[in-house]
């Protein structure tokens, strides 16, 4: 659970924005504007690899660390699958100075934010067109775990009352909703009202991650080749999907782990308690489950394979 404070601070408009990082170019495109940072924060830009270039930095900021490399290995699991808090930073108001009239500390990146949020956490519950109170009873047992964090894909209207459902009762639990499904800019206005402090998409848009991270949330895109994972890396992205990973296979998460060490894999797609395991011991740091949750036991199963 995280700390009652914190989970305030990612449900209050415009306070999470300053976690974000700027909105990164993509890098293999020339000309390209970026918007202006949203408010809330004047957090740098994180380096880009490749030589692009970052956004101007608005003055009085300290110094961003480098985003952090996002490990490769499977989190330590709580014992016996209890809860555990998660300290997320709040991403509210600053210190006006230090005691010093120093510089003031810098704020976490949108990776950083999704470290903190996802640490020791394999489990991402995808909710996917379920009633609103089959997919809020689900989301409690998720939490109740210890172990997991909840999806709500926006694939049809109704699915909008299913997130704002479960965002509200994770502000009360000191939890944060994940929209998922985020295939077009359009749809993260929709996000945010709803309730949601991350967005999630199946594949790569940059126009996404930009209007995304522009409105506070951080995002976590999709990628299967090597390719796509780069481009991805090159626009700041260290939290991957990589979908669908019953078809790829354990061996295909074990190759994009080795050959980028530094972002993090979510398998999703076909994970069931039979292979979840496989897919943890190949590098993937955690598992989007989905269909294997409905049966009446099967996120007891699924719980029993992470822990």
């Amino acid at each position: 659970m995280i700390a009652g404070s914190d989970a305030a601070a990612l449900h209050r408009d415009g306070k999470v924005s300053a976690m974000a990082e700027h909105p990164p170019g993509d890098a293999g495109q020339s000309g390209e504007r970026r918007p202006p940072l949203p408010s809330g924060g004047d957090n740098r830009s994180p380096h880009l690899p490749g030589g692009g270039k970052t956004p101007g930095l608005p003055s009085g900021g300290g110094k961003t660390p480098d985003p952090p490399s996002g490990g490769g290995n499977r989190p330590v699991l709580p014992p016996g699958g209890g809860s555990r808090p998660l300290k997320v930073p709040s991403g509210g108001a600053r210190p006006a100075s230090t005691a010093g009239g120093g510089e003031r500390p810098p704020l976490p990146s949108a990776a950083e934010v999704l470290d903190r949020v996802l640490e020791g956490r394999p489990l991402l519950a995808i909710l996917r067109n379920l009633p609103i109170a089959r997919t809020v009873a689900l989301a409690e047992a998720v939490w109740d775990s210890g172990l997991g964090t909840v999806v709500v894909p926006l694939h049809a209207p109704a699915s909008r009352d299913a997130l704002a459902a479960v965002s509200r009762l994770a502000a009360e639990r000191g939890e944060v909703a994940v929209a998922g499904g985020i295939l077009t800019p359009d749809l993260v206005p929709t996000a945010k009202k709803s309730g949601a402090a991350i967005t999630v998409a199946p594949g790569f848009d940059v126009d996404v991650l930009r209007v995304s991270l522009a409105a506070g949330l951080p995002h976590i895109p999709g990628a299967v080749t090597a390719t796509e994972v780069q481009r991805a890396y090159r626009a700041g992205c260290r939290w991957l999907t990589v979908a669908p990973a019953a078809s790829l296979g354990p061996d295909w998460i074990r190759d994009l782990h080795q050959s980028f060490p530094g972002i993090s894999l979510i398998a999703a797609g076909g994970i069931t308690p039979d292979n979840a395991s496989g897919f943890l011991l190949a590098g993937a740091r955690a598992l989007g489950v989905d269909n294997a949750l409905l049966p009446p036991d099967g996120l007891t199963a699924i719980i029993t394979a992470l822990a």
